[in-house]
C-alpha cells in the first residue's frame, strides 16, 4: 500500500471540524490504460447501501474504462474529485467549502478508505474530470447509510441504576432547591413580584429542543402560582439567521402567540473587509479568542498585540458590544448544547453582560460547549445523558456547574389521544379541526402506514428508512404507505434516493408540519420507524409517537432513547451484539437488514402485537413524561437559580 494523496478538509457540522483522510492504493494491473472518453463506474457503495464497519472507516471502490491505445506513456490527463456530504448544515456551506478530495492518479488508484466521525446518511459524488479543460466527463452519485459496528458500543450506563431511581430530579441540584425553600418566605414578605427575564438563545430550526422551550413559555407561570402574578417573562434570541424559512416563520408565529419577543441579532459586514468577515470559520475562531480575552479581563494593550490590524479589532469591539447588549435585561440565559462551538462565545457574552444564571440544556452530545465555561446548571433530558455528563465532569475534574435530570413532556399528545381516540375495537379518529386525511385516502388498500418525524439532516439517517421501505416492497412484496414528516438540507437527496430505489410513489414527503397538526398525522401511523443512531439525548419524537399508542421501532441504542427502547413498551434494534449469519459470505449490511426485516415483518403482520406494544408505550409515557410534572420541575429549578444568586 502506497500513500499517494491525503486531504484534510474542514467542514462545518454546526461549525464542528471533521477530518476526512483518503488513503489511496496502487495495486492495479499495469495493462490498464487511461480513459479517452471517460466512463466511470462506482462499484461500492451501491445505491441505498447499509455499511456497518469497524474503526469508523468505510471503503469506496471504482473503475474507469480506458479505450485509448495511443497513451503509451500513460500521461495523467484526467483526475477524480470525490465529494462527501453528511453534515446537517451543508445548506449553509459556502461554495468551495464542501468536503472534497482530489484524486489525481486515477489510473493506479481504484479504491479509497474514508475515515468518518458521524453515523447517518451519506451522499457520495465521484466525478471524472479532464485535467486540461476541467470538463466533467462522468459523474456517479451514491446515497447510503453508515451504522456503527459492535466495537462502537459500551455498557448501558443505566445498568447501575435502580428502576426506582428513574426520576433523579429530587436527588440533583439540591442547593438550588434548598435556596428556593429558604427564600420563599422572604420573597412573600417583601411583596416583590417583578417578573424575571429568561432569555432562550438558539437558531430557528424547529426541533425537539424548540418544542420543549415553547412548552416552558406556555406553562411555567401556571404551575404553583397561587398569587396570580407572573414570576417569569421570556424572550428568544437568534444569532443564526432570519425568519424567512418555513421553520423560522413557524417559530416566530409560535412565539407571537405566547407574547414572547423574537430578537434577531445581526453581525455587521462591511464591503472593505467582507472577504474575511464572510468566512464563518475564521470569524468564529476570532470571536472565540476575543471573548476569551474579555471574560479574563485582559488589558487592551494585550488584545491589540494579538489582534491586528486595527480594523479587525474595531469590528470585534462592535460585534461584542452588539452581543452583550441584548443580554443586559436577562436574569437567566438558557442555551442549547448544539454541535456548534460558537455557543461558547454567547455564553461568555452573557456572563460578561452580568447575567445572573446560565443554564445549558443537553440537546446534543457536544461536551466541548461545557468545557472550561462559566455555567451554573446543566439539564439532562435522560438518565443516559445525565450519566455521560456526570462522567465527563469527573474526567475533567469540572464541578463548577450543577447537574439536573428533567424528562421533557408530551402532554399535548396525551390530551389529543384522550380527546380524539376511542380505545374500543371500533375506534375512529375525530377530525374536528383539520382536513388532512386526503394524503392517506388514496392508500386505503395498503396494509400499514409506516412513518417517521425528523429533521431531514444527514445525521438523522433517514436514508436507511428509505432503504428499508424499498426492501419491504421489492423483496418481501409488502404493501405499505410510508410518511416522512419534516424538512431539512437532505430533503432533495432523500427524494433522489427514493426514486433510485423505486419507492418514490410509496413515500409521502409531507415536509414541515405545524405542531398543532402533528398529532393528527402521527395517529395515522401503524408503526413509527426511527433510523437515527447514537445522536439522540432523548428523541422526543419517539416519545410523542408512544403517547399516541403507536409502536416505536428504533436504532437509537447507546443514546437517550435507551430509557424506553426495551422491547416491552417499544422495540430497539440491537446493533451492539456481534453479527452472525448462516452464511460466512454474507455481508454485514445483509445481516443488519435481516435483523431489521425480522422485526418489521413481525409487526406488519401482527396487528395485536402492535397494539400491545403501543398500549405499553402509552402507559410509560403517562408515567414518566407528564406535562405538569415536567413544568413544575423547570419552574422550581429556575426559581432556585435566581434565589441562590441573590
Amino acid at each position: 500500500m502506497i500513500l499517494r494523496h491525503s486531504t484534510y478538509a474542514n467542514v462545518k457540522y454546526y461549525k464542528t471540524t471533521i477530518i476526512i483522510l483518503i488513503l489511496l492504493f496502487s495495486n492495479i494491473n499495469a495493462k490498464e490504460r487511461e480513459c479517452k472518453d471517460g466512463k466511470l463506474s462506482l462499484l461500492s457503495p451501491i445505491q441505498g447501501d447499509i455499511i456497518q464497519s469497524k474503526n469508523n472507516e468505510f471503503n469506496i471502490q471504482w473503475n474507469v474504462r480506458d479505450d485509448d491505445n495511443s497513451n503509451k506513456h500513460r500521461e495523467i490527463k484526467y483526475f477524480l474529485k470525490l465529494s462527501l456530504e453528511s453534515t446537517s448544515s451543508v445548506d449553509k456551506l459556502r461554495k468551495g467549502e464542501r468536503r472534497q478530495s482530489i484524486i489525481y492518479d486515477y489510473i493506479n488508484n481504484k479504491n479509497a478508505w474514508v475515515t468518518y466521525t458521524i453515523y447517518g446518511t451519506y451522499k457520495l459524488e465521484l466525478q471524472l474530470i479532464s485535467l486540461s479543460t476541467n470538463e466533467i466527463i462522468d459523474t456517479q452519485t451514491r446515497i447510503f447509510s453508515v451504522l456503527p459496528g459492535p466495537d462502537a458500543f459500551r455498557k448501558k450506563p443505566y445498568d447501575t441504576y435502580n428502576k426506582e431511581d428513574f426520576d433523579l430530579f429530587e436527588k440533583t441540584c439540591p442547593s438550588l432547591l434548598l435556596s428556593q425553600q429558604k427564600n420563599n418566605d422572604k420573597q412573600a414578605k417583601s411583596g416583590n413580584h417583578e417578573a424575571k427575564t429568561i432569555t432562550y438563545l438558539g437558531n430557528l430550526k424547529m426541533d425537539g429542543q424548540r418544542i420543549i422551550w415553547l412548552e416552558q413559555m406556555s406553562n411555567i407561570n401556571t404551575n404553583n402560582n397561587h398569587d396570580h402574578h407572573e414570576y417569569f417573562k421570556f424572550q428568544y434570541l437568534n444569532f443564526w439567521g432570519n425568519t424567512d424559512s418555513v421553520n423560522g416563520k413557524y417559530l416566530e408565529k409560535a412565539l407571537n402567540q405566547r407574547n414572547v419577543p423574537l430578537l434577531n441579532v445581526r453581525i455587521n459586514i462591511d464591503n472593505v473587509n467582507k472577504h474575511w468577515q464572510l468566512n464563518e470559520t475564521y470569524t468564529t475562531n476570532l470571536l472565540l479568542m476575543y471573548s476569551d480575552f474579555k471574560r479574563k479581563h485582559v488589558n487592551k494593550q494585550t488584545i491589540e498585540n494579538h489582534i491586528a490590524p486595527a480594523s479587525k479589532l474595531n469590528w470585534l469591539n462592535e460585534v461584542w458590544k452588539n452581543i452583550t447588549t441584548v443580554f443586559t435585561t436577562t436574569d437567566i440565559a438558557v442555551f442549547p448544547n448544539p454541535d456548534d462551538i460558537s455557543t461558547k462565545i454567547y455564553i461568555r457574552a452573557a456572563r460578561y453582560a452580568g447575567v445572573k444564571r446560565i443554564v445549558v440544556e443537553m440537546s446534543h452530545w457536544n461536551f466541548e460547549t461545557l468545557q472550561d465555561e462559566d455555567i451554573d446548571l446543566v439539564i439532562a433530558p435522560s438518565i443516559f445523558t445525565y450519566t455521560l455528563v456526570k462522567k465527563y465532569m469527573m474526567l475533567k475534574k469540572q464541578q463548577s456547574f450543577e447537574l439536573c435530570h428533567i424528562s421533557p413532556s408530551v402532554g399535548d399528545m396525551i390530551n389529543y389521544y384522550n380527546n380524539n381516540i376511542d380505545e374500543s375495537p371500533t375506534s375512529s379518529l375525530v377530525e374536528k379541526q383539520f382536513n388532512t386525511h386526503a394524503a392517506y385516502e388514496k392508500d386505503k388498500g395498503k396494509l400499514v402506514t409506516i412513518g417517521v418525524v425528523s429533521r431531514l439532516a444527514y445525521g438523522k439517517n433517514i436514508g436507511l428508512f428509505i432503504t428499508i421501505a424499498s426492501v419491504l416492497k421489492l423483496q418481501y412484496n409488502i404493501k405499505a404507505k410510508y410518511v416522512i414528516i419534516g424538512n431539512g438540507p437532505a430533503m432533495n437527496d432523500l427524494k433522489y434516493l427514493a426514486k433510485q430505489l423505486d419507492v418514490i410513489d410509496d413515500i409521502n414527503f409531507l415536509g414541515f408540519v405545524d405542531n398543532k397538526e402533528l398529532p393528527l398525522h402521527l395517529s395515522k401511523f401503524d408503526i413509527f420507524l426511527n433510523p437515527t443512531v447514537l445522536t439522540e439525548t432523548l428523541c422526543i419524537s419517539n416519545v410523542e409517537a408512544m403517547a399516541l399508542g403507536i409502536p416505536v421501532v428504533a436504532l437509537g441504542l447507546e443514546s437517550g432513547s435507551m430509557e424506553y427502547l426495551d422491547d416491552i413498551a417499544s422495540v430497539g434494534i440491537d446493533l451492539s451484539t456481534p453479527l452472525s449469519s448462516s452464511s460466512s459470505k454474507s455481508s454485514s449490511s445483509i445481516i443488519i437488514m435481516d435483523k431489521i426485516m425480522n422485526i418489521m415483518l413481525h409487526l406488519i403482520q401482527n396487528k395485536q402485537k402492535r397494539k400491545r406494544i403501543g398500549q405499553r408505550g402509552r402507559a410509560r409515557v403517562k408515567r414518566d413524561y407528564l406535562k405538569h410534572n415536567t413544568m413544575e420541575k423547570y419552574e422550581k429549578i429556575f426559581r432556585g437559580c435566581l434565589l441562590s444568586s441573590s
